[in-house]
């Protein structure tokens, strides 16, 4: 992201950083990048809700970092190790949301909901259930397979992005259509 050059002058030799520039137009933004500046746009309108929780999913994502135990690539390089943490996000106000509404805190749910759809905003395309489908089918087909047994094969052979659908969705897709 940033290019360091050596300096030289009276008081020896300095690094000075540059950013990269893309020849090919604006370089894509990461997820972190979006959040960090998705954190900057909520400071700069008050908006409290938001900040708050861009600030938590920051915050878990440098958690994940540290907790590594070998040294790897940042995670806000890697835009395929912060989906799983923003998913994760997902599931735990998915959960919450449930809670709240079985015990009828709407205004707790509302806000889960709200934070579904804020987390909702960063993460890539999913994949519909329907386009899923269609791709299992194919290659089902395409391997000749039948009977719940050879799901590991056909999920071997499976050409979805895990960043566009989660496992355990495509999982029980897969199920379902070795199923019947």
């Amino acid at each position: 992201m940033f290019k360091a050059i050596g300096l030289s002058g009276n008081r020896g030799v300095g690094l000075c950083f540059f950013k990269r520039s893309y020849t090919g137009g604006l370089a894509p933004e990461s997820i972190y990048q979006k959040l960090r500046t998705g954190m900057k746009t909520a400071m700069k309108n008050k908006e409290s809700g938001r900040l708050t929780l861009i600030k938590s999913l920051l915050s878990e994502i440098k958690y994940a970092e540290l907790e590594q135990k070998k040294p790897q690539p940042k995670f806000n390089e890697d835009d395929s190790k912060i989906i799983p943490i923003l998913q994760k996000a997902i599931r735990q106000r998915e959960e919450s949301f449930e809670v709240f509404s079985k015990a009828g805190r709407d205004s707790m749910a509302d806000l889960e909901k709200q934070q579904i759809g804020i987390i909702s905003e960063y993460l890539p395309v999913q994949l519909s259930d329907d386009q899923i489908k269609k791709v299992v089918l194919e290659t089902i087909k395409k391997l000749n397979v039948s009977g719940v047994k050879s799901m590991g094969v056909v999920m071997k052979n499976l050409e979805i992005d895990p960043n566009s659908a989660s496992r355990a969705r495509v999982s029980d897709i897969v199920k379902a259509a070795l199923g019947s």
